[in-house]
């Protein structure tokens, strides 16, 4: 698949399925349980509170969740969607700048070494790098 394909049959599937009410992949308890996760993390020492990027945040859900329930910032940046809370341009995405790097439900989507090369660039180099991925109970077998 080119790039544009596969740039395509992403853009459509998240268009279909990510708004629609009945919450496909339990899409929206995932984001709540990963914030969770975060706040819990950060207040057991896990990791530090301070500047965190959700990298391919699609919209920022987990970043809403954050700043509603838990009172965290979380900086958003995506190459395809406009983040609904706390954006950050790519011009102001400084490499091992971020004390945590989140990757929400993107790892599966990386084509190739290089996007997760520059995802993992970002983090500082104390820093986290989280990786939240979805993986369902039966993986079709064809790629297409």
């Amino acid at each position: 698949m080119t790039n544009d394909q596969w740039a395509t049959l992403n853009n459509a599937f998240h268009s279909e399925s990510h708004f629609r009410e009945e919450n496909p992949y339990n899409r929206n308890q995932r984001y709540f349980n990963q914030a969770l996760m975060l706040f819990l993390m950060r207040k057991q020492g896990l990791i530090d509170r301070g500047a965190w990027l959700d990298w391919g945040c699609g919209i920022g859900s987990v970043a809403l969740l954050l700043n509603n329930y838990f009172d965290i910032e979380l900086m958003t940046y995506d190459k395809y969607f406009t983040p609904q809370i706390n954006s950050i341009s790519e011009d102001n995405l400084r490499t091992r700048a971020f004390d945590l790097v989140v990757n929400t439900a993107v790892f599966e989507h990386a084509r190739d070494r290089n996007t997760l090369d520059e995802i993992e660039s970002y983090v500082g180099d104390y820093g986290c790098f989280a990786i939240h991925t979805l993986v369902p109970e039966s993986v079709p077998k064809d790629p297409n």
